[in-house]
């Protein structure tokens, strides 16, 4: 196994750790905590540099652009998406610190499908959620009269709020089974 596999592998099993703290705090106390995504974000960066490191040149143009690009690109979109879902009311600030970490973590395009992930596994909790608890009428209403997103209203106030660190959690965990099957 080269140093490459070795890394991607801890590269995974960081974003598992992270996961699971995450789904920890989440559940328990409905927080993320920063102590858990800046160190995470600082270790993507860490693992992109290490890995240009062994495998590339010293030469600028290749060092800097594979793995410390693909990691920040895999933040950055992370980011630019969760703070778009910030603003409308959908997710809360620690959510979006937790899947800027995790696109750190899982570098460009991993990151990618670990956001579509996690967002198919927060809106199958957040469907079961409102059908388990029969409120199936408000959702539908507010999601055609779209009112609650127009207004800024947050979404609390219509429909039950999921819990994101557990969305995240089956995200990477899907993330993580696709990327070992190949």
């Amino acid at each position: 196994m080269n140093s490459m596999d070795v890394l991607d592998i801890l590269r995974l099993g960081m974003l598992l750790a992270l996961a699971g703290t995450s789904l920890y705090s989440d559940l328990k106390s409905r927080r993320i905590y920063n102590a858990f995504t800046y160190p995470a974000i600082l270790m993507g960066w860490g693992f992109a540099l290490t890995q240009s490191l062994l495998k590339r040149s010293w030469l600028p143009e290749s060092f800097w652009y594979s793995y410390l690009l693909e990691s920040a690109g895999g933040m950055a979109f992370c980011l630019l998406i969760m703070v778009l879902v910030y603003w409308q009311g959908g997710v809360g600030g620690g959510d979006v610190k937790l899947m800027a970490a995790m696109g750190a973590l899982a570098a460009w395009p991993l990151a990618l499908y670990l956001l579509v992930y996690a967002t198919l596994a927060g809106l199958a909790m957040g469907l079961s959620m409102v059908i388990w608890q029969g409120r199936e009428d408000t959702l539908f209403r507010r999601a055609f009269k779209a009112e609650g997103l127009i207004k800024g209203r947050p979404l609390e106030e219509s429909v039950q709020v999921v819990p994101f660190g557990a969305a995240f959690g089956v995200g990477v965990v899907w993330t993580a089974f696709m990327a070992f099957l190949g």
